[in-house]
């Protein structure tokens, strides 16, 4: 059966089976839904009013407001805004509303030409129609009389109906405490959401969930202006056309606006109602103006509000209004039109899961190692994917100096070979399957890709330089050898070659095993960049919780100190990365550098006496500040990162940088003033809407500064990063990209920077590559020893990588710590336990 998935799960009827599945659990679970779904509707609308009150500074701008502050702040003027509401148009409304209610046995008598005697009883007598309230004082006598009512009932009823009335009570008692959890923490309900799934699916899971997100949250702040428009418009445009109770008629239309296509109707036909009580022409007047007015929503204000946020067709939309209907009422029109958008975004994300590679085909081989990997990386380069079963068959063989495949397609067969090299270094087999599926698929296609990096497709192709340097390999022959065998251009062959003799030269082979680094992480950050795919959480605001997870920092690093007494180590640098860093408060940040201080740096450990170089990841100007500045001198921070990513404020505000240029200058000058000597700089090629001629500008103003560091990154999409999912016009072509790395390069060469690590990521840009330049004496130990994984590194807190190599300098041993700090804090002991296996001999 499981052979036959792929297919099954492609198929038609199974995807429909899933949607009636999950429809009709929705169903049964609507009453429980309701209260949630309201609750989610208010956090949507009140959320841009978070972010502008958690912006706010305090104090001349010495405190910022918490999270948890700007949540309550925003609650309490949403309940201000609710009771004004009241005071001002609900119970005016009401007074209208009783009057409307008075006069309706005449309005109908006049409107249908009867006489008062045809209409029913209770309209014949209108005293006996109930009055609403239309003051505080009637509103309180109202809501006394209700609860007096209700608690009778309550009482009359408690055996049969106890469980729906508290059911309902607990629904409107606990929207808007919800709300303000889902403002709270939403980021971390969306991580434990993402990790209900398996972690192979979590990046397209956590993309399916953002853009629900998005597309609810324009959709609920959308609505919520076309409703106050609509209904200022229809109170003033009736109240000038002389027709009575205008309030009556606005609200009105604010209610009828939540439903969409059908809902200027059900607005119109009140208001010509009551109209032609008063007089034909008058009736004429009122829908003449709303079909003006109408024709005005449609066409221009909902296209400027809405955009195109729930892309549906109006006859998708009708169907869904009358599901919703029939299966739930009003409440059901209300909320058909977000449920059907969340169902077009599944569809979108779901239905055609692998269709744009649905090219499928069958690998067999008798190599003794897994080669699905690199197959799957060659074969994607056509649009293939691999299926247990599928017409196409690829099958791969070993035999005494060669790997051969043979692809049956039909009656059509390919056969290739490629001979095994006499001096070939680990990883030939993967090397010679990679090349025959290239041919093969090309041959099957007529058709050849185009390979800036050749068939190398992994994040570090500095490691086969290394290798192959290492092999015995001259560097005078090394640019050949990776072209003949790996199809690599001779200009990246060259860069590699200067950069691992660089690297060689900063880290001797001869302290491989010994020269150690120690990363920390702290995977917060105080927003999410919308090209950003690392695993880092919105930094709570409270202190008691960064306090925390700085007192679990420190508990590790004594644990890192145990091991380092146990072996033959010698630190060389200490890096604090993230997420951001600095993002934790002023004073939680100190104590985290004096912690490191405290447990490292005073340690008289003999393989922390030779600590040459401290870096500090600030790249956020908007968390930077002269106390974090002043801290990382106290403890002898010697690099430091601040990173514009653009010179461009438009761009900034695209990829929900929270900062300005400015803000960046002025962050990279309060660290020109300081005592730390090493500055690195990020750019970004390939940000949403940025042209040849923006880049150009950054890298000058980049050049202006004179950095000691310079990296040249190029735009990474990975499925969970937001921007994945945007709908964006991505100005650059790969083309365009590679030029600007060649400028970024002359820009760096100009400033006297020499290239000296690099590394490559899935989804990028022209599959290009991230490169840093270093001023000569000033480059990054760490980033060689993380990058080239030849020297032991030990990781330290939430989503951190130990990494310890074997003897013969291509194998390695890992530990990643878990993502969450709760998970590793509760595991600490545990994990600390793991790492330090990772250095028990054999090393070989």
């Amino acid at each position: 059966m499981l052979k036959y998935w792929p297919i099954i799960r492609s198929s038609t009827c199974f995807k429909l089976g899933v949607a009636a599945a999950v429809s009709y659990v929705l169903y049964l679970l609507a009453g429980f839904l309701l209260p949630l779904l309201l609750a989610i509707g208010l956090a949507f609308a009140l959320y841009p009013l978070v972010n502008a009150i958690a912006k706010v500074r305090v104090a001349h701008g010495m405190i910022k407001l918490s999270r948890v502050v700007a949540n309550i702040l925003a609650l309490l003027a949403f309940c201000i805004f609710i009771v004004m509401i009241i005071g001002f148009i609900l119970l005016p409304l009401f007074g209208q509303m009783n009057e409307f209610l008075q006069k309706l046995p005449l309005i109908i008598s006049q409107s249908q030409g009867t006489d008062m005697h045809d209409i029913d009883a209770m309209l014949q007598d209108p005293t006996k129609i109930p009055l609403l309230p239309s003051d505080f004082n009637m509103l309180m006598t109202a809501l006394v009389n209700w609860a007096m009512g209700f608690v009778s009932s309550v009482l009359r009823n408690l055996v049969q109906s106890s469980l729906s009335i508290v059911q309902s009570l607990i629904g409107l008692i606990i929207v808007p405490f919800l709300s303000f959890y889902f403002l709270k923490d939403w980021r971390e309900l969306r991580e434990m959401a993402v990790n209900l799934f398996n972690y192979d699916v979590q990046d397209r899971a956590a993309a399916v969930i953002d853009d629900i997100g998005r597309t609810l949250s324009a959709y609920v702040r959308g609505l919520a202006k076309l409703s106050l428009i609509s209904g200022f418009v229809i109170s003033v445009g009736t109240a000038s056309l002389g027709i009575e109770f205008p309030l009556v008629l606005g609200f009105w239309a604010i209610l009828a606006e939540t439903v969409p296509v059908v809902g200027p109707l059900m607005g119109a036909v009140p208001a010509i109602f009551i109209a032609y009580g008063q007089s034909p022409e008058a009736a004429f007047h009122v829908a003449l103006f709303y079909l003006v007015y109408y024709q005005l929503d449609a066409n221009f204000i909902m296209p400027k509000i809405m955009g195109q946020k729930i892309d549906l067709h109006p006859v998708i939309l009708i169907i869904s209004l009358l599901i919703g209907a029939k299966l739930f009422g009003i409440v059901g029109m209300v909320f058909a039109v977000p449920v059907a958008a969340v169902y077009r975004v599944l569809y979108k994300e779901l239905w055609h899961a692998g269709e744009g590679r649905e090219l499928f085909f069958s690998l067999t081989n008798n190599l003794n190692t897994d080669i699905t990997r690199p197959v799957s990386d060659m074969a994607a380069l056509f649009g293939y994917e691999i299926a247990a079963e599928a017409a196409l068959r690829l099958r791969v063989e070993q035999q005494t100096d060669a790997v051969c495949a043979v692809l049956h397609n039909g009656a059509q067969v390919l056969r290739a070979c490629e001979p095994l090299a006499e001096d070939a270094v680990s990883g030939e087999l993967v090397r010679c399957v990679k090349l025959l599926v290239l041919r093969l698929f090309s041959d099957l296609k007529g058709e050849q890709p185009q390979l800036p990096w050749g068939i190398l497709t992994g994040v570090r192709p500095g490691k086969l330089a290394h290798k192959l340097l290492d092999s015995g390999v001259t560097a005078k022959e090394l640019p050949k050898t990776l072209a003949s065998r790996y199809l690599l251009p001779r200009e990246q062959g060259e860069l590699l070659t200067q950069i691992a003799l660089r690297q060689k030269s900063l880290l001797p082979d001869s302290v491989r095993l010994t020269a150690a680094g120690i990363y920390i992480g702290v995977p917060y950050c105080p927003s999410r960049c919308s090209y950003c795919s690392f695993p880092a959480g919105i930094v709570p605001q409270d202190e008691e919780s960064q306090q925390n997870f700085v007192n679990l920092i420190e508990q590790d690093l004594q644990n890192v100190v145990q091991l380092l007494s146990m072996h033959s180590l010698q630190v060389k640098s200490l890096y604090i990365g993230g997420g951001t860093p600095t993002s934790l408060s002023d004073g939680i940040f100190a104590k985290l550098l004096q912690a490191v201080e405290r447990r490292l740096l005073q340690s008289d450990l003999p393989a922390l006496q030779d600590v040459q170089e401290f870096t500090v990841e600030a790249g956020r100007p908007d968390c930077f500040s002269k106390a974090k500045l002043a801290a990382m001198e106290s403890v002898g921070v010697n690099r430091i990162s601040v990173n514009p990513q653009t010179f461009h404020d438009r761009t900034l505000q695209l990829i929900g940088r929270r900062h300005t240029v400015a803000d960046f200058y002025h962050a990279y000058e309060l660290v020109r003033a300081s005592a730390i000597s090493v500055v690195n700089m990020d750019l970004i090629i390939g940000l949403p809407q940025e042209t040849e001629a923006d880049i150009a500008y950054s890298l000058t103003q980049a050049a202006k500064l004179a950095p000691e560091n310079l990296t040249i990154h190029t735009l990474t999409l990975k499925r969970s990063a937001p921007l994945f999912h945007a709908e964006r016009s991505e100005a650059l072509t790969a083309e365009a990209a590679m030029r600007m790395v060649e400028q970024g390069r002359q820009t760096a060469k100009s400033l006297g920077l020499e290239p000296y690590y690099l590394y490559r990521q899935h989804y990028m840009l022209g599959h290009l590559a991230n490169i840093g330049y270093a001023r000569p004496g000033t480059e990054s130990i760490y980033n060689i020893q993380m990058m080239e994984e030849r020297h032991p590194v030990i990781g330290v807190g939430p989503s951190s990588a130990s990494k310890v190599p074997l003897a013969d300098g291509h194998h390695l041993r890992k530990l990643n710590m878990p993502k969450n700090v709760a998970v590793y804090g509760a595991k600490i002991a545990e994990l600390a336990t793991k790492r330090a296996e990772l250095f028990e001999p054999p090393l070989s």
